[in-house]
C-alpha cells in the first residue's frame, strides 16, 4: 500500500479477510495509505483540501469495491470446490460463535469463565462488537497518520481476538519503536 500498489494490497488484505474476520478492520487504514500515496503523486491544487473533508472520494469507494469483489470471488471459488458446506459459516461462524473456548492468553477466555451461561450470547456479541466499533473513531482521529492507525488497529486486533497468539502481541510490540519520538 505504501508503494501505491492498490490491487496487490487489497488482494492480500482480502485474502486475510477470507481466512479470518478480524483483518477487515485494517481496510480503512489501507485505504488511507493508498489515498495518501495517490495525493502525494498528484500535483493538483486539490491536494490542499484536507482528507477528512473528502471521505467519500470515488477512489475510496473503488478500493472498497475491489476489496469486496476479491472476497466475493474467494467465496464463489470456495463454494465451487466445497459445495456441501457454507464457506461463510465455516470460516466466520467459528470465530463469531466462540464454541470451543480453551484457556489462552486472551481476554475472552478469562471473561467467559466468570459469567453465567445464560448471558453468554449477549457478551459474545458485545465482545465481537468491541473489535469493530473502534475502527471508525480511530480512522477519523488518525486520518493524517494511517501508519499509526495501523498500529492502533493491530493492537485492538490482538487484544479483542478470541483466540490470540503470542505472535499477535509480538507484532505490534515490534512496531512500537517506530513511534519512539512520541514518547
Amino acid at each position: 500500500a505504501t508503494n501505491g500498489l492498490r490491487f496487490v494490497s487489497l488482494f492480500l488484505l482480502s485474502l486475510l479477510a477470507f481466512n479470518s474476520l478480524y483483518p477487515v478492520i485494517f481496510l480503512p487504514a489501507i485505504i488511507l495509505i493508498l489515498e495518501q500515496h495517490s495525493c502525494l503523486n498528484q500535483k493538483t491544487p486539490t491536494n490542499d483540501i484536507p482528507v477528512h473533508t473528502k471521505f467519500l472520494r470515488p477512489s475510496m469507494i473503488l478500493n472498497v469495491a475491489i476489496f469486496v469483489t476479491f472476497v466475493t470471488i474467494y467465496f464463489f471459488v470456495c463454494n465451487k470446490f466445497e459445495p456441501t458446506e457454507s464457506p461463510f459459516y465455516t470460516i466466520y461462524g467459528f470465530a463469531l460463535r466462540i464454541g470451543d473456548l480453551t484457556p489462552n492468553i486472551g481476554l475472552f477466555w478469562y471473561f467467559f469463565t466468570e459469567i453465567f451461561d445464560h448471558f453468554r450470547d449477549f457478551f459474545i456479541w458485545v465482545f465481537q462488537i468491541n473489535t469493530f466499533i473502534f475502527v471508525i473513531p480511530l480512522s477519523v482521529r488518525f486520518w493524517k497518520d494511517p501508519f499509526f492507525l495501523c498500529l492502533s488497529l493491530l493492537f485492538l486486533h490482538s487484544l479483542f481476538k478470541p483466540y490470540p497468539t503470542f505472535s499477535d502481541f509480538v507484532l505490534y510490540l515490534s512496531l512500537l519503536p517506530q513511534w519512539s519520538h512520541l514518547f
